[in-house]
């Protein structure tokens, strides 16, 4: 069976085979989703796809940027952006991991809580300083009002607010100090995520290695390792050049960030398109991972 998309090599393929393998999985993966946009133009998208897609979007732009930023060197910038693509991977995972009956579902959770952060947002009063040159007052309110309507009067998503609106009672009636997140709804058994960190643990498949993986990154957000970047040689500090291009293919966090994307993309395929292509990407995933 020949595969339906090949991607090109960079350039430097031969001296750089880890990025030109990141550089592959990328274009594979924009190429099957553009495949499934062709397939809304037939079948307009539901909500619930809608919030898939969108989810799916993101991650590209986060790899896209991370293959960009390793292409020039620049180890710590990528290693933010991943620990971003990491949280969207844990988000798209989690939305798929327990079977159809939850994908509808926590991906209404996902979209209500992002209306409910629309209408927090917009009812901020130094938010509505800023665009009130933009928007009158009468139109600022029927923003409101229609978010207002979508999220406590229609359904599914008013259903989400109710359940959301219980957790946060119920919590409070048992002292408990915890916040209430899309992911904290609809799950399977009586397990309990009110934290990315627990999210992570979740949909983890490596052996509880993704939450290690995620503190490391986070160390570099929030620059609480910015002392790994130098060394002191004959009593004198000797800083780390900002780019560190012959590092990268030997860096092993990175080659762990590649998998956040082939996962997702075989749950895209396996809702949207055909079983073949399941198989031709299987190959390829299969083939250029051992990179």
């Amino acid at each position: 069976m020949n595969p339906t998309f090949i991607p090109v090599d960079i350039e430097d393929a031969v001296r750089r085979p880890f990025l030109n393998s990141l550089s592959k999985n990328l274009q594979y993966s924009l190429h099957i989703f553009e495949k499934v946009l062709e397939t809304g133009w037939k079948t307009p998208f539901e909500q619930v796809d809608v919030t898939i897609l969108s989810l799916y979007r993101k991650l590209l732009a986060q790899f896209d940027g991370i293959f960009i930023l390793l292409d020039h060197g620049s180890l710590n910038a990528a290693a933010i952006t991943a620990r971003s693509a990491l949280e969207t991977y844990a988000s798209l995972m989690f939305i798929f991991e327990d079977g159809e009956e939850f994908v509808e579902k926590r991906a209404t959770s996902y979209y209500t809580f992002y209306k409910l952060e629309e209408l927090k947002h917009l009812n901020n009063p130094k938010v509505a300083d800023r665009i009130s040159a933009s928007y009158s007052v009468v139109e600022l309110q029927k923003m409101k009002d229609s978010i207002k309507t979508l999220i406590y009067k229609q359904s599914p998503y008013k259903e989400v607010s109710e359940m959301r609106f219980e957790l946060i009672k119920n919590l409070r009636n048992e002292n408990r100090k915890v916040s209430v997140h899309w992911y904290s709804l609809y799950l399977k058994n009586n397990e309990e995520i009110f934290s990315l960190s627990a999210l992570i643990d979740y949909v983890d498949r490596f052996g509880n290695d993704l939450n290690k993986l995620y503190s490391l990154l986070s160390f570099e957000t929030h620059s609480l390792n910015a002392r790994s970047d130098l060394d002191f040689q004959k009593n004198q500090v000797i800083f780390d050049d900002l780019r560190k291009e012959e590092n990268i293919e030997n860096y092993d966090l990175f080659r762990q960030v590649r998998d956040f994307l082939g996962f997702p993309t075989i749950n895209i395929i396996s809702r949207y398109l055909t079983k073949d292509e399941i198989v031709n990407f299987g190959k390829f995933y299969d083939k250029d991972r051992a990179i």
